[in-house]
């Protein structure tokens, strides 16, 4: 059960150091007869730390798990386009992926896991269906450009999720999974290229996927 149902830490640091090629403003300029565009080089480090706890409860095959997620990007703010987003089915499932993005970020995640069939033992043409487990969880978190985590609005949402362990041909790991997630807080999110405002919360996000595995991390 490590993949649908696991117990244990994950821990993952990631570093990156980026040097760019961007042309932020659509500027071009004509040289020898040709339209180039004008690029700027914004170079920067960017960090992103995750740790993950998997604890089981005595005596079920039930398991509480806590992830605290977050990253950085050193040095003086760069533009939108280097955002970190934390949004969607990598992140809180209770916005869109695109909703959340800053050059910072921090989240938490609740989750508490359990079997609802533990040995389904059934074949459907090439797939052996195996094992169902639930959940319910909830999230906490904001990005942001500027400023510290005390001065952001953090946004909150919770869901359920079903996990479905199968095989296809006997030996191809076949996880499927549902989520539908709920975000608590409704916020507006301006778009510079658009001069437009869109509007996030207060409705429902689905999930579904066929994978080899269930975490994307």
């Amino acid at each position: 059960t490590r993949e649908i149902n696991p117990v244990g830490r994950k821990i993952r640091l990631r570093y990156d150091y980026e040097f760019n090629r961007f042309n932020p403003d659509n500027e071009y300029e004509i040289t020898n007869g040709l339209l180039l565009p004008k690029y700027q080089n914004p170079k920067f480090h960017r960090v992103d730390l995750s740790w993950r706890e998997f604890q089981p409860l005595p005596g079920w095959n039930h398991t509480l798990s806590l992830q605290v997620r977050g990253g950085s990007i050193l040095g003086p703010p760069v533009d939108d386009f280097f955002n970190f987003y934390i949004g969607g089915l990598a992140g809180m499932k209770g916005y869109p992926f695109y909703s959340m993005g800053g050059n910072e970020f921090t989240y938490a995640n609740l989750t508490y896991r359990f079997p609802l069939l533990e040995h389904i033992d059934l074949r459907m043409l090439q797939i052996y269906f195996d094992k169902l487990y639930a959940a319910v969880y909830g999230d906490v978190g904001s990005a942001w450009t500027g400023g510290g985590p005390a001065d952001q609005n953090f946004r909150r949402d919770a869901g359920l999720e079903l996990r479905l362990e199968a095989f296809s041909y006997y030996a191809f790991p076949t996880r499927i999974f549902f989520n539908a997630t709920y975000g608590f807080d409704q916020f507006q999110h301006y778009l510079t290229a658009t001069a437009t405002s869109v509007t996030y919360g207060k409705e429902w996000q689905y999930h579904f996927g066929v994978l080899f595995g269930f975490d994307l991390d």
